[in-house]
């Protein structure tokens, strides 16, 4: 999650979207461990909080809240890319 700053998505070199304060990143890597989709460039000094798959795995599994909010994220991510 990004505490402070900006950084850029790029999917095949091409810019997807710019992540700022409270977005997030990487969440597909933790669910299922594969091969990235994006790369994320910082685009000014930044800052950010991380969790492992230990941590991540129980904690979604324990609140649906934030399983909730991860789904409507990962569709909404889905969703930009496709209409690009």
């Amino acid at each position: 999650m990004i505490d402070s700053g900006e950084a850029t998505v790029l999917v095949d070199g091409k810019e997807q979207r710019v992540l700022k304060l409270g977005d997030h990143f990487g969440e597909m890597a933790l669910i299922d461990a594969g091969t990235r989709t994006a790369t994320v460039l910082a685009s000014s000094d930044l800052v950010c909080s991380g969790v492992t798959f230990w941590d991540f795995r129980p904690l979604v599994e324990q609140n649906g809240v934030i399983g909730w909010k991860l789904l409507q994220s990962l569709i909404e991510v889905y969703r930009s890319e496709r209409q690009q």
